[in-house]
């Protein structure tokens, strides 16, 4: 069973920041430039000044986590954010739709003890390139699981058979033999995949670090998302998952109440 702890949350003062819709934000790592934008203009005290610093933000050597503790210093001392008199459990609803189809979660936010953790498709992989305009399923063979065993000899089975993992470790990096390959444009949605085929994606350097070149996509990958089993199993054996390969939705928001870990 967990181990839960109430804590006394930073939350915001909405006697000086007004409304809280204006204040919170989505995670750092889904927002984009345009949304930052944004979220800047609602507010002075929007909470992406600290989950996400813009470049303007930084001073001489200054990193973003530099200004981001010096943000929630300044907005605690100005009382800005404060600390709830006792410790409590927040209580979080999220009401969303998915598919067509209108959900509501229920849960709290606490602290929590860290503890050890006590048939999909993953090796089926669907690839789209730009030359010949087509699409095709590729499925892992016997020969292939051999070859990911000799290439990635460091990670467990569980972690060879992801999809995001035979995608870099396998095909790119092996087969392709593109080790120095730039980063790769992470989508989450089927209708980005088919808007980046026909239109390209947006120029430059987006809030989330992804770079965007403008063009179509030459080529695209989909792969299966990694199971909460997948998760534990892994993290079990004391191995990280792969990279992009934990994004689950509907997102907290961020702002709502803050951890502080000083106390």
């Amino acid at each position: 069973m967990a181990d839960i702890q109430a804590f006394r949350g930073l939350r915001y003062d909405l006697s000086k920041v007004g409304s809280l819709s204006d204040v919170v934000a989505p995670p750092y790592d889904v927002i984009s430039a345009d949304q930052r934008d944004e979220l800047l203009a609602k507010s002075d005290h929007n909470i992406v000044r600290v989950i996400l610093p813009g470049d303007e933000d930084l001073r001489g050597s200054e990193t973003i986590y530099d200004v981001a503790a010096e943000q929630l210093k300044v907005w605690r001392r100005d009382s800005i954010l404060r600390p709830d008199p006792v410790a409590s459990v927040y209580v979080y609803h999220q009401c969303f739709s998915f598919e067509g189809r209108n959900y509501e979660r229920r849960g709290f936010l606490s602290r929590v003890k860290l503890e050890p953790f006590g048939e999909d498709q993953q090796a089926t992989l669907g690839l789209y390139c730009r030359v010949d305009d087509t699409w095709l399923l590729a499925r892992l063979a016997v020969d292939g699981l051999e070859l990911m065993e000799k290439v990635a000899p460091e990670q467990s089975d569980r972690w060879r058979g992801l999809g995001v993992s035979l995608l870099h470790r396998l095909l790119i990096e092996e087969l392709l033999n593109e080790k120095d390959l730039s980063a790769p444009k992470y989508v989450h949605a089927i209708e980005e995949v088919v808007d980046g085929i026909a239109n390209g994606d947006a120029a430059g350097r987006d809030a989330t670090g992804q770079a965007g070149t403008g063009a179509p996509f030459e080529l695209v990958a989909l792969v299966m998302p990694a199971s909460v089993d997948d998760v534990k199993e892994i993290s079990e054996q004391g191995l990280r998952m792969p990279a992009k390969s934990t994004y689950f939705y509907p997102k907290l928001l961020s702002g709502l109440v803050i951890n502080p870990l000083d106390e």
